[in-house]
């Protein structure tokens, strides 16, 4: 169900809000780049309901893009493939 908090009024990191009307809501997975859990990386994403669409994520740090499918300056690899090893200048972090 992806839900968390006190009264289970929330998602998860790395999940949106979809209300459902009636103070129903689902938590679907943010496509930062996606689509699966270990390919989400943003804590956050915003949902446009009208659209139906998520327009923005907010990025952890080293993705950079509206939907962090790139690396910022000074990263290297390719968030869109899943299990990725990721670049810094430094070190090899594994994801």
């Amino acid at each position: 169900m992806h839900i968390t908090g006190d009264k289970c009024e929330k998602c998860k990191k790395g999940y949106h809000k979809v209300d459902l009307g009636n103070g129903r809501f689902e938590c679907r997975i943010c496509p930062c780049p996606g689509p699966t859990e270990s390919n989400v990386f943003a804590d956050s994403c915003m949902f446009d309901s009208n659209s139906n669409q998520v327009y923005y994520c907010q990025c952890n740090k080293g993705y950079t893009g509206p939907f962090c499918e790139r690396c910022s300056p000074g990263y290297y690899g390719d968030p869109s493939k899943p299990g990725i090893e990721f670049y810094t200048n430094s070190k090899i972090l594994k994801l």
